[in-house]
């Protein structure tokens, strides 16, 4: 296989599966992963322009017994602490994981800041008079400097 050798000057972009890059054009250009982890609240990725992105899959256990038109909503009672903090409320993304009790259990709002997701309140389309696990997953992404 044939190798081309191009530095990436004046902002080119190349496509290419054959194609050498000249490392020292790129270190200057591209955001770097500058750390990772996990701890007991979840993920993250942090990266040299100073955005991060923290993410986790939890389950907390919810009574779906306030109505909301023909269907009944249900509140965490805890918050979501993220695994590192942001210096300002991230943008946040909540799933449902679709199976067995919970399948028609969408997310219905939440509250959030720098530190944790507050008041995840789920609905769905029949009560329960008893409390059902749910399990859903989180992305957030934000600042961390």
């Amino acid at each position: 296989m044939n190798k081309t050798k191009v530095n990436l000057d004046n902002n080119l972009i190349l496509k290419s599966e054959n194609v050498e890059y000249n490392n020292d054009t790129l270190k200057n250009t591209l955001d770097k992963i500058i750390e990772s982890g996990s701890n007991a609240n979840g993920r993250w990725i942090k990266y040299s322009d100073g955005n991060m992105i923290c993410y986790a899959e939890i389950t907390r256990e919810i009574k779906f017994n306030t109505p909301s038109g023909s269907s009944y909503t249900g509140e965490t009672t805890n918050s979501i602490i993220f695994p590192q903090q942001f210096v300002t409320s991230p943008r946040v993304a909540i799933n449902t994981q679709n199976g067995g009790d919970y399948y028609y259990c969408v997310v219905y709002g939440f509250k959030r800041n720098e530190k944790s997701i507050n008041n995840i309140v789920f609905l769905r389309t029949s009560s329960v008079d008893f409390a059902v696990n749910i399990p859903f997953s989180y992305i957030a992404i934000g600042r961390w400097k």
